[in-house]
Formats: C-alpha cells, structure tokens, sequence
C-alpha cells in the first residue's frame, strides 16, 4: 500500500529505477548501497520486490526532501 495515496500496488504500477537502497546496521550506523544495474536487472529485481512484499510494509512518495524528512522521523 502506497502510504501517500492508499492504493493498493500504485508504487509498483511504473517500474521505478532503483537509485539506492539503505541499510541499517545499528543505532546511527546506516549505509546507501547504489546498485549499477541494466533496466532488465531493474525491472526484474523491482518485480521480485514488489511481488514477495507488495502487502508488507509501507511507502513513501515524494521529493527528496520528502523521502529524507520519512527516513528522519522514522529511524
């Protein structure tokens, strides 16, 4: 579920490109992994994601900023 918009598979209805993923580690230990992947790499990996975990979790949707302020208030 998109937590921006309450859709059900929304984030998942464009294949987005996967910039980076963060990892946490610890209290105040954190890491941004960018993947280098081909849009076929992309795709697949997206689809993978989304099917084993579309009804878990939640999303955020937005500006950078946005995204940051999430990662803020939430970690």
């Amino acid at each position: 579920m998109n937590a921006q918009n309450g859709k059900k598979g929304d984030t998942m209805s464009k294949n987005p490109k996967i910039e980076g993923i963060v990892f946490k580690y610890g209290d105040d230990d954190y890491s941004f992994w960018m993947p280098d992947i081909s849009k076929d790499e992309n795709e697949k990996f997206v689809q993978t994601l989304f099917a084993a975990f579309e009804d878990n979790g939640c999303s955020v949707r937005g500006t950078k900023k946005d995204i940051l302020d999430a990662i803020r208030e939430n970690t």
